[in-house]
């Protein structure tokens, strides 16, 4: 198994040399503290895997990924390291075509055993992250619904709502007792009454509906000829933001 590492830590760089090389199941490992060197290195032969430091002098490990890829090495296994812990970030690595993330700070023999593992069983994302990122996902996705037929931050019941919906998406369940089961969880979560979490939904609701109601998210979202029907209730609201929200998702 051939390895190039791009490390723009010295120690960091001889820490991970030592303990794969040790290793007699590691072949040829080469490691480097600029991002130049491994393009040259990656052309001259493809290694099985590649590890790289993200923030890299001269080119980044994001520069180093796109390039990689484009060269069509798609069977070159690539480990990313990140020193911040983003969303963003982990979401643009994978996208790129990293097969896995790990986060600063790491203990070097966990990171040997995932590049032994992924060898045998090819790509995987830690099951932690990719929860993680999909939570996120989902939480924005439910943010960007209710800003889009104007439940906005501002408003009390903008918390409550997006906590019924995300409920919801995680445990259909939960919405077979609206009442008696979801309004009391999100009560206690935020130290209120169940009556105070109802109201507080309505009025986000309904004071939504009066100004925005005749958008193009709303008919989008199915209620057509909505300007000439009554406000939503509760859990009209919620049953539909949950309906779009599965379909949206389903769809990209």
């Amino acid at each position: 198994m051939d390895i190039i590492a791009a490390i723009s830590d010295e120690r960091e760089q001889r820490l991970i040399e030592n303990v794969l090389t040790n290793d007699k199941r590691i072949g040829k490992f080469t490691s480097f503290n600029n991002g130049e060197s491994v393009i040259k290195a990656v052309k001259n032969n493809a290694p099985d895997t590649i590890i790289l430091d993200l923030f890299l002098p001269g080119v980044d490990g994001f520069t180093l990924l796109e390039e990689i890829r484009r060269l069509g090495y798609t069977d070159t296994k690539i480990i990313i390291i990140i020193a911040v812990k983003t969303d963003a970030i982990i979401t643009r690595a994978f996208a790129l075509g990293a097969d896995y993330v790990i986060i600063k700070p790491y203990d070097v023999n966990a990171l040997k055993r995932r590049v032994l593992d992924m060898a045998e069983v090819g790509s995987t994302i830690d099951e932690g992250i990719e929860r993680q990122l999909n939570d996120s996902y989902i939480e924005k996705n439910v943010s960007a619904i209710l800003n889009n037929t104007g439940i906005f931050p501002n408003l009390k019941g903008y918390k409550y709502l997006k906590s019924a919906i995300l409920y919801g998406y995680k445990d259909e369940s939960m919405l077979d007792g609206i009442t008696k089961v979801l309004y009391p969880r999100i009560a206690r979560e935020n130290n209120t009454t169940p009556d105070r979490v109802e109201r507080a939904i309505r009025h986000a609701i309904e004071s939504a509906w009066k100004k925005f109601s005749g958008n193009d998210f709303y008919i989008k979202m199915g209620f057509s000829g909505c300007n000439d029907r009554r406000r939503p209730t509760n859990s009209e609201y919620i049953f539909t933001v949950l309906e779009y929200l599965k379909n949206s998702i389903i769809a990209n």
